[in-house]
């Protein structure tokens, strides 16, 4: 099955059943390019604008300022874009001083990213790193290079030339480049295998064993390969002149390499159909731009999802809508908050058809005007700050005779969705004076995958756990910090957060609460 969801008033994030596709609103800008980062996801239109989208990490969704583009990049946390006339402008969460890209280099042409560093090519075809300076992941090689690809702990190049360069840490050899490989066109790395699509067509790997599609002669590839010498999984596919898109997927073990075989719930890899510019993300996944110019992604489970990606991001549906009768006239509806309520500015509350009330940021409106014994309709939409509205809800009748009950859904089956709480005990232990740990409860029997945290409103990291450790930017000063709760199933759904101010700089580390 098929799913366009580009234009869909659908929320962020759509269970991944079959094959997604993505289309632009304005069907003479096609995408030209794309950048599946995992959380992020990226593509640039032939009219050189960009967007971007993310279900957790909101700050790495398409700037309203963002220029036009020449060469984009996504990874988890953060995703960079070269901009027309060379400036380099990246954004998403702040970690490792990944949103300080270089400026001395300018005009640059091409620009990779992934979680903990990024790399440029600039105007003198060098590379410049910048983020996390560990493993020697920010240690270019010099030289003149042409193309790039950066993984989470290191990098290649490709030379003027045609020969490969790779740094950083050495997983499984990923870096060791063979000192016979033949010139190439591109090169591609993952966590702990590299490829290169050599100047003949062929694909050719290094770094820990991985299975390679060598069936076509090839104009494109790219590679992810996780885990270690003795357990692990990777993926490597290639587009050939023809849009024929091949894959090869690997498990390695003590055992040696043996066909890694996609769950049978998930899309399997199409046929041909004319496709070009290819991203993976994950040993068998990936999105790749087709023939008529859209965006299609394979290998997602059912039980995973994909951030949707057009010209507008589409505000979500507000779901959930149920009204509590506490009187013959008085009602107060509830409907389900986002997970992403710092970018709502409130709700418009629709009447019998009409829109008579807004409301701020909040996820219940109460109304004490009605008449007894009548039935009134009900419908609400989000309004973002920006400006722009999502669709309404779906509509209620309530009828004000039955004081105490609950009433809502547009369906005799309705049932309330079941409400997350806010994470408690939250705390913060202060370490230093700049220094601190965040600690709380997990809720008994949430279906929560993990939590956002937020600095004064501003998005900083995600964690599965119940601690967040922090270094804050600078001392003697108050912060506010919020964890907000997640569930990857429902994440448009906002489950209420807490929230801890914490003063920095004392003389005596100590406890906030």
């Amino acid at each position: 099955m098929r799913l366009n969801i580009l234009n869909s008033a659908a929320p962020l994030v759509i269970a991944a059943i079959g094959l997604f596709n993505f289309s632009p609103a304005n069907a003479q800008n096609a995408f030209i390019d794309v950048e599946y980062g995992g959380d992020i996801i990226c593509a640039i239109k032939d009219d050189q604008s960009a967007v971007c989208n993310s279900v957790v990490n909101i700050e790495g969704r398409t700037p309203t300022d963002l220029q036009p583009v020449i060469d984009i990049a996504a990874g988890n946390s953060v995703a960079c874009a070269v901009l027309v006339g060379g400036d380099l402008r990246c954004w998403g969460q702040d970690a490792f001083g990944l949103l300080n890209s270089p400026t001395s280099g300018a005009p640059y042409k091409a620009v990779g990213t992934d979680n903990s560093h990024s790399c440029a090519i600039n105007k003198d075809d060098g590379i410049e790193c910048w983020g996390l300076d560990s493993n020697d992941r920010l240690e270019a090689p010099e030289g003149t290079f042409k193309q790039l690809s950066v993984s989470i702990r290191q990098a290649c190049a490709v030379d003027m030339n045609g020969n490969v360069s790779c740094w950083g840490l050495n997983e499984s050899g990923s870096t060791d480049v063979p000192a016979d490989l033949p010139p190439a066109q591109k090169v591609a790395t993952g966590a702990a295998s590299s490829c290169a699509l050599l100047v003949d067509g062929s694909i050719q790997c290094w770094g820990r064993p991985i299975r390679v599609p060598n069936d076509s002669t090839f104009v494109d590839l790219d590679v992810e390969a996780y885990g270690g010498d003795t357990n692990g999984t990777g993926g490597v596919c290639g587009i050939d002149a023809n849009g024929k898109l091949s894959c090869a997927f690997s498990r390695y073990s003590a055992a040696g390499i043996a066909n890694l075989n996609p769950s049978s719930n998930a899309t399997p890899v199409p046929s041909t159909i004319g496709n070009s510019k290819l991203s993976m993300r994950g040993a068998t996944n990936g999105c790749y731009i087709n023939s008529s110019g859209t965006i299609d992604c394979f290998g997602f489970a059912s039980s995973e999802a994909l951030p949707q990606l057009g010209d507008n991001m589409p505000v979500p549906e507000t779901t959930g809508l149920r009204a509590e009768i506490y009187s013959a006239t008085t009602i107060e509806l509830f409907w389900n908050g986002p997970r992403d309520a710092f970018n709502v500015a409130g709700y418009e509350i629709q009447r019998d058809g009409e829109v008579f009330a807004i409301t701020q940021n909040g996820s219940s409106y109460f109304i004490e005007d009605l008449e007894e014994g009548t039935t009134t309709s009900f419908a609400v939409r989000r309004v973002n700050v920006d400006g722009r509205t999502g669709p309404f809800s779906e509509t209620i009748d309530v009828v004000t005779s039955s004081p105490g009950s609950e009433q809502g859904g547009g369906s005799n089956n309705y049932e309330p969705p079941v409400r997350l709480f806010e994470p408690a005990g939250l705390q913060a232990l202060v370490y230093s004076a700049t220094a601190l740990e965040l600690v709380w409860d997990r809720p008994i029997n949430a279906n929560i995958d993990g939590y956002e945290i937020r600095r004064d409103g501003v998005f900083i990291g995600y964690t599965n756990g119940t601690s967040y450790y922090e270094i804050a930017p600078s001392a003697d000063r108050v912060y506010r910090y919020d964890v907000i709760p997640v569930n990857r199933e429902d994440p448009d759904h906002f489950y209420g957060f807490s929230s801890v101010s914490v003063g920095l700089g004392g003389s005596e580390p100590g406890v906030c609460l």
